[in-house]
């Protein structure tokens, strides 16, 4: 089931529901500057888990292997004009 509120003028929508293929309760939530935004988005995941095709997001947190340095991603780092 889906539940949407306002929360600091935006929406945040929540989704609650038992998926079909693990029979785990899946939790999820987002937040949205529109409750049709919200509205829309908890309607599609409702029915992706109903179909048993959701997919959670990622729970991969950047590290600090995961932090591009200036040198990997070409920027200078040298203030002298080229």
């Amino acid at each position: 089931m889906a539940t949407i509120r306002p929360r600091n003028g935006k929406y945040v929508a929540q989704v609650a529901k038992n998926d079909p293929r693990t029979s785990e309760k899946v939790r999820i939530a987002r937040t949205f500057r529109l409750k049709s935004g919200a509205l829309r988005w908890a309607q599609s995941v409702e029915t992706d888990i109903e179909r048993g095709i959701y997919k959670p997001p990622s729970s991969h947190s950047a590290g600090s292997s995961d932090i591009l340095t200036p040198i990997q991603v070409g920027i200078s780092t040298s203030l002298a004009p080229t």
